[in-house]
C-alpha cells in the first residue's frame, strides 16, 4: 500500500477545521500522512490541529507566519514523504473513501487522477461530476480550462510526487492570489502523458458566502483578484502544449477580463491603463460570436458595464 501525502493549508478555519480533519482521519485508505500547514492563524485552529497530532501519528503540524495559501502549500511540499499527493483545504471535507477511490484508479501509464466534487451551498450539495475519460495531455488542457466539473482546482486531483520533485517549477507562485492552482496544475502536466478522469465525487467544497465577492471592494482586494488575469497570460504565453482550442479560449478570457478589470478599476479610482493595453494586445484574430460582440460593447462602456453586471446576476 503506497503512502499518500495530504497537504492541508489552514488559515483561521476553526469553524470547519475539526470536521475536515476528522474526515481525513476516517479514511478507509490508511497509509496516509497529513501535513497541516497553519499560515499564521489567529483563531483556535492551532489547538485543533495539535489535538489531532496528539492522537494520530499520521498528522503533522507546521506553523508559519502569515504568508498566503501558496506559501503554505509550498511549505507542505517541502515535507511530503508519500508516493502520491492530495490537497484538501482546511474548511472543506471529504467522504471516508476519498483517498481509496483515487488510489484505485492509479496505474503506471496514468500520471494524474481527476474526479468530480460537490459545491456545498447553504442548503444543498451541487454535484460537479465529469464523465469518465482517458485523456492525453494536449486534450486535457482544454477540459481544465472549459469544463467547470474539472477546472484547474487542486482538490479534485491526485498527483505523483516523483513528477512534482523532478522540477523546481512545480511550486506555487506566491505572487498570484487567484489562479495559482491553475498554474501549478499546468506546470505539472508538462511531465505527464495520460490523465484519467473519473465519474465520481468524494470532495465537498464549501462555498464561502463571506468571500471577497461579498465584501466591500478595496484597492488591495482588487489587486489580488486581478492576478487571475496574470495567471491566464502566463499560461497563454508559456505553455507550449496548448492546442488551438485552448489558446482561443484563453485569449477570449484575457480580453474579457481586461475590460472587466478596466471598468472595476475606474470605479475604485485606480489607474486602469494597463488593462486597456492588455485588451489591445490580445484582441486580435478572434472570431467573436454575436453574443460575445454584444458583451464586448457593454464592457467597453461604464453604463453598459453596469448593465452587464445586472445581466450576469440574473442569469
Amino acid at each position: 500500500m503506497d503512502k499518500v501525502s495530504i497537504i492541508v493549508p489552514i488559515y483561521n478555519a476553526h469553524e470547519y477545521l475539526a470536521p475536515c480533519l476528522q474526515s481525513i482521519k476516517n479514511q478507509t485508505y490508511t497509509n496516509i500522512e497529513v501535513i497541516m500547514v497553519d499560515d499564521g492563524s489567529t483563531d483556535d485552529s492551532s489547538r485543533i490541529c495539535k489535538e489531532y497530532v496528539d492522537v494520530d501519528a499520521r498528522f503533522k503540524y507546521i506553523h508559519q507566519n502569515n504568508s498566503g495559501v501558496s506559501a503554505a502549500r509550498n511549505k507542505g511540499l517541502e515535507n511530503v514523504s508519500g508516493k502520491y499527493l492530495i490537497f484538501i483545504d482546511g474548511d472543506d471535507y471529504v467522504d471516508n473513501n476519498h483517498v481509496e477511490m483515487m488510489m484505485n484508479e492509479i496505474s503506471p501509464d496514468v500520471q494524474m487522477i481527476v474526479t468530480g466534487y460537490y459545491n456545498k451551498l447553504v442548503n444543498k450539495d451541487v454535484p460537479m461530476i465529469p464523465d469518465d475519460n482517458l485523456l492525453s495531455v494536449r486534450s486535457v488542457y482544454y477540459k481544465i480550462l472549459k469544463d467547470i466539473r474539472i477546472q484547474g482546482f487542486l482538490v479534485n486531483k491526485l498527483f505523483n510526487v516523483k513528477i512534482l520533485s523532478s522540477s523546481p517549477r512545480n511550486r506555487f507562485d506566491t505572487s498570484i492570489y487567484f489562479g495559482e492552482d491553475l498554474l501549478f496544475v499546468f506546470s505539472y502536466l508538462r511531465k505527464c502523458e495520460m490523465i484519467k478522469v473519473r465519474h465520481i465525487a468524494t470532495y465537498h467544497y464549501r462555498y464561502n458566502t463571506l468571500s471577497a465577492s461579498k465584501q466591500k471592494p478595496n484597492a488591495e482586494m482588487f489587486s489580488n483578484i486581478t492576478t487571475l488575469l496574470s495567471a491566464y497570460i502566463k499560461v497563454f504565453e508559456n505553455e507550449s502544449l496548448l492546442d488551438d482550442r485552448s489558446k482561443s479560449f484563453l485569449k477570449r478570457q484575457i480580453v474579457k477580463l481586461s475590460l472587466i478589470y478596466y471598468q472595476e478599476a475606474a470605479i475604485l479610482n485606480i489607474d486602469n491603463d494597463r488593462f486597456l493595453k492588455i485588451y489591445h494586445k490580445y484582441n486580435s484574430d478572434i472570431a467573436w460570436s454575436f453574443r460575445e460582440k454584444i458583451e464586448l460593447v457593454l464592457l467597453k462602456n461604464k453604463y453598459g458595464f453596469k448593465l452587464f453586471k445586472v445581466i450576469k446576476k440574473l442569469f
